[in-house]
């Protein structure tokens, strides 16, 4: 019996530019690579601890 493999993902949208894969981002701005500490108090609300429900 053949493997049958996981159905294709339909192509993303080409409408944003991080959708295509040959258009580069644009050098102009470099994104600064902060330590995710300094991320968490920037965007405390993104990084609230959750009870686990088990």
């Amino acid at each position: 019996m053949a493997v049958q493999t996981a159905p294709r993902r339909p192509p993303l949208p080409t409408g944003r530019a991080e959708a295509s894969p040959t258009r580069q981002k644009s050098p102009l701005r470099p994104i600064p690579l902060g330590s995710p500490a300094d991320h968490a108090k920037k965007h405390p609300e993104l990084h609230k601890r959750v009870e686990r429900k088990d």
